[in-house]
């Protein structure tokens, strides 16, 4: 079998394989298990490790979904593995805020929190995450739908469509050129719900006229409040080789995945991204979008059975991501 930094490795278990089996194909090496964050044994923790995995939100391509943009694609076949693999970043994003990190998927599953993050990713113009509105989103940096995504292009996205949920009130920061500004990142997540210019939020109320509320202050042209943090979703996009990964950065990605705060880390290439939720040894394990299912609605989301596998990085490009929801300054 290739290694973590070689090419693409083939599935070696799926989710009907874990769904109400006693065992799954996870080989039983000595070598600890993490999955984003948590530490395992492959040897006396292997339904653990199969509940937290089952636990991660999957998408996949879809097809039969009402046309992007009223006359564009009716499915997301070879194109938008890296939109789905956005939308499971941004879900497990909401599952640590709505439904904390110890919680478990269970197929009788009832939870109201759960059922309304699945609500959002609804192959539907009207869900705010559908694939509707990330590929439409994403005209606006200069790709086409039906086009694929790289992983910056799709932070950058699932940035300006967390400004409009109201509920979650999730901050998605981009950290570009490899650099994380302590200070921007305060400032982001104190600001007021949406980014208005005083001068408009001046003309619209009379009390901010006359003097900030207590704990709010003006500072440029937002509103800053130090008695609400906002939850932060950071993505770190990065090139890590020419071709493929260079072998140098695995034992930094290893460390990301052990954080606490990790999200997972989305890379890969054309038709061929990928979702990283934790490794063993030298080998990833992850999810893959690239199979096809009927389009996704409330009452559709049970049946087929996603594609989870234990492969090694794929292309050069990728994008950490990490969760925040401390109430201090960073």
């Amino acid at each position: 079998m290739a290694t973590f930094d070689a090419a693409l490795s083939s599935a070696t278990f799926t989710y009907d394989l874990l769904v109400g089996s006693e065992d799954f194909d996870l080989p039983k090496t000595e070598q600890p298990v993490w999955v984003i964050g948590n530490e395992y044994s492959a040897l006396y923790d292997r339904n653990e490790i199969k509940e937290d995995i089952l636990t991660r939100f999957w998408f996949s391509y879809r097809k039969g979904f009402a046309p992007i943009g009223g006359t564009g694609p009716v499915t997301d076949a070879h194109w938008g593995c890296m939109l789905r693999c956005g939308q499971m970043i941004m879900s497990e994003a909401m599952s640590r805020l709505h439904l904390g990190r110890k919680w478990r998927w269970k197929v009788d599953c009832k939870d109201p929190a759960y059922w309304k993050i699945i609500s959002m990713f609804q192959d539907q113009k009207g869900c705010l995450f559908s694939i509707h509105q990330i590929a439409m989103m994403g005209v606006t940096e200069g790709k086409e739908i039906g086009k694929w995504f790289g992983p910056n292009t799709v932070a950058q996205v699932l940035r300006k469509l967390a400004i409009y949920d109201e509920w979650s009130r999730l901050v998605v920061h981009v950290a570009m050129d490899n650099t994380v500004i302590v200070d921007d990142i305060n400032l982001l997540c104190r600001r007021a719900k949406r980014e208005v210019p005083c001068e408009q939020i001046e003309s619209s109320s009379s009390s901010i006229l006359r003097g900030s509320p207590p704990g709010v202050e003006r500072k440029d042209s937002v509103v800053v409040d130090h008695s609400n943090w906002r939850p932060l979703v950071l993505f770190i996009p990065l090139r890590l080789g020419l071709q493929d990964i260079n072998t140098v950065y695995i034992r930094s990605l290893k460390a990301c995945l052990e954080m606490p705060q990790s999200l997972g880390i989305i890379g890969g290439s054309s038709n061929q991204a990928h979702f990283f939720i934790g490794y063993f040894g030298m080998w990833a394990v992850g999810a893959m979008p690239n199979h096809g299912q009927h389009g996704l609605s409330a009452g559709g989301w049970g049946a087929p059975p996603p594609h989870w596998t234990v492969l090694n990085a794929g292309g050069p490009k990728a994008s950490l991501s990490s969760w925040d929801s401390n109430e201090s300054p960073l």
